[in-house]
C-alpha cells in the first residue's frame, strides 16, 4: 500500500471546484497548485482554500513535480485541451460535466486517453456512485427485477437551487453578491458550453446508459431560452444558454425509450427524478433514495433510503416523520424537498461550515453526496498500489470515462439539431476531427478531379 498519495492540480474556480477541493482533503490528497482565469480570481480561491501555488498559467500547475493528478473544472471550452496536454506529460485527469461545448471540442481528450491507457482518465459524474444508483443498476441488470426495460422517464425541477439557476438568483443579487457569481460567464453562453442540456442533461444521458446498459440511437427534443437578461446581464449581452430542455431518446435495438424534461423555471428546491419500467416492475430513484414497485405490488417500496439524509435531519432536531426502524411515513417528493440542501458533509474538510456552505445552496444534494463517494474511491485506487504513477482500476470500475463523455456529448449534439430542425436526428458517433476548412477543402477536391 502507498504511503504517499498523490498531489493534486486543480483548475478553475466553478461552484464544484470549491466543492471538490475540501472533500480531496478530507481523503488525504493535497492540493499543491491551483490554476484561475485572473490573478485575482486564483490569489482570493487559493487564500479561501489553502493552496500554496495559484497562477493563470497552465504549464506552471502542469510541470509542477508534486502534481501527479488533475481535476478539471473550468469554462469547457477550454477543459478537453488542458486534459490532452495533462495526459501528454503523464499526469492522471479528472474532468467534470460539462467537458466541452460540442462533441467535438473533447475529441482532444479522448484521442489522448487512447494513445495513454494507463494513466487514469475519468469523469466526475458522481451520480454513478450513488448508493441507491449502485443498487438501482444491479437489480436492473443483474437481478432482473424490472425485466426488459421498456421506458425511462426522467424529471429534474430547479429554480435558484441548481448550479446553472444562478441566472435566476443574478435578478435578486444585491450589493454584497460576488462578481464572480453575478457577471457574465460560460453558464450564459451556449457557445462556451453553458445550459441546462450540457450541465444536467449531460449526466443523465449518461446514468441512464450506466444503469439501463442501453444507448441512445435516436433523439428528438426541443431546447429553449427563456431568461435572456437580468438585472446584471443586459445592454448589448445576452444570454444564449438554454434553460429548458425536454427529449425523446430510443435506447438499443429493441424498442426501449427515455423521455428527458430539465425546467429550471420552477422555484424551491432541486427535485430529481429518475424512473426505469420493465415487463416486471419499476424503480425509481427520487433524490438519493431508491424506490421500487413490482406490477403485482399495489404499493411502492423503499428498497435504499440515504442514511446521510436521516443523520443531517436528526442534527436539526427533527425526525422528519421516520422512525428508527427506517419506516417511513413522509412522501418522497416531501422527504426529498427536505433533504436536497443537506447532505452530509460532517466528515468534510474543517472548515466545512464555512467553505461548502454557499455550496449547498448550488450544487443538488445527490450530487454532492456523490462526488464525495467518488473522490473516496479515488483515493483508494491510488493508496491500493505502491507505484508511484500507478492506481487500480477497480474501485473506480463505475466511472465514466472520455469515451462515455464523448458518447454524451453526441447525444446533446443530436439534441440541439433535432431542435432545430424540428425532427428526429439520428445519433452517430464519429471520432475523426472535422475539417479546419471546409470550404477550402471541397475547392481543393474539385480542383484535383478537374486535371484528370
Amino acid at each position: 500500500m502507498r504511503n504517499m498519495l498523490p498531489g493534486v492540480g486543480v483548475f478553475g474556480n466553478t461552484p464544484a471546484m470549491r466543492c471538490y477541493i475540501p472533500i480531496l482533503k478530507s481523503c488525504g490528497l493535497e492540493v499543491v497548485a491551483l490554476w484561475a482565469r485572473t490573478t485575482e480570481e486564483a490569489k482570493q480561491m487559493s487564500e479561501e482554500l489553502d493552496i500554496p501555488l495559484f497562477t493563470t498559467d497552465v504549464d506552471k500547475v502542469l510541470l509542477d513535480r508534486r502534481v501527479d493528478l488533475v481535476v478539471i473544472s473550468c469554462s469547457p471550452h477550454i477543459q478537453a485541451h488542458i486534459a490532452a496536454k495533462a495526459l501528454g506529460i503523464g499526469k492522471h485527469v479528472l474532468c467534470s460535466l460539462p467537458s466541452g461545448p460540442r462533441s467535438r471540442d473533447t475529441l482532444p481528450m479522448v484521442h489522448a486517453s487512447r494513445y495513454y491507457p494507463r494513466l487514469m482518465s475519468l469523469m466526475c459524474n458522481g451520480l454513478r456512485f450513488l448508493p441507491s444508483v449502485v443498487k438501482m443498476r444491479r437489480l436492473v441488470q443483474e437481478l432482473g427485477f424490472v425485466g426488459t426495460v421498456t421506458v425511462c422517464e426522467v424529471n429534474v425541477h430547479y429554480g435558484s437551487s441548481g448550479i446553472l439557476g444562478q441566472k435566476q438568483l443574478l435578478k435578486k443579487a444585491g450589493s454584497n453578491a460576488s462578481q464572480s457569481t453575478t457577471a457574465y460567464d460560460w453558464t450564459c453562453d451556449e457557445a462556451m458550453g453553458g445550459g441546462v442540456l450540457n450541465m444536467y442533461g449531460g449526466m443523465v444521458v449518461d446514468l441512464l446508459s450506466h444503469v439501463t446498459g442501453l444507448r441512445a440511437t435516436r433523439v428528438q427534443g426541443l431546447v429553449r431560452t427563456y431568461v435572456r437578461q437580468t438585472e446584471r446581464v443586459s445592454g448589448i449581452r445576452e444570454i444564449t444558454s438554454d434553460d429548458f430542455c425536454c427529449f425523446q431518446m430510443e435506447l438499443g435495438m429493441d424498442g426501449a425509450c427515455a423521455t428527458v424534461t430539465l425546467n429550471s423555471q420552477v422555484p424551491g428546491p432541486f427535485l430529481q427524478e429518475i424512473t426505469v419500467v420493465g415487463t416486471l416492475g419499476r424503480l425509481t430513484l427520487r433524490g438519493a433514495d431508491l424506490y421500487g414497485q413490482k406490477h403485482d405490488r399495489m404499493k411502492e417500496d423503499l428498497l435504499h433510503f440515504d442514511p446521510a439524509s436521516l443523520k443531517d435531519v436528526e442534527a436539526l432536531g427533527g425526525g422528519g416523520g421516520i422512525s428508527s426502524s427506517g419506516s417511513n411515513t413522509q412522501s418522497g417528493d416531501e422527504r426529498n424537498a427536505e433533504f436536497s440542501t443537506t447532505p452530509n458533509t460532517t466528515s468534510l474538510h474543517p472548515n466545512n461550515s464555512t467553505i461548502l456552505s454557499p455550496i449547498l445552496q448550488t450544487m443538488p444534494a445527490p450530487y454532492l453526496k456523490g462526488v464525495v463517494h467518488m473522490l473516496e474511491c479515488v483515493r483508494d485506487a491510488f493508496q491500493q498500489v505502491e507505484e508511484k504513477q500507478g492506481w487500480c482500476p477497480e474501485p473506480l470500475a463505475d466511472a465514466a470515462n472520455f469515451e462515455d463523455c464523448f458518447y454524451v456529448q453526441t447525444v446533446l449534439d443530436s439534441v440541439r439539431t433535432a431542435s432545430k430542425n424540428r425532427q428526429s436526428v439520428k445519433v452517430v458517433l464519429t471520432d475523426s476531427e472535422p475539417e479546419p476548412n471546409p470550404f477550402l477543402s471541397t475547392a481543393m477536391r474539385r480542383s484535383t478531379f478537374s486535371l484528370h
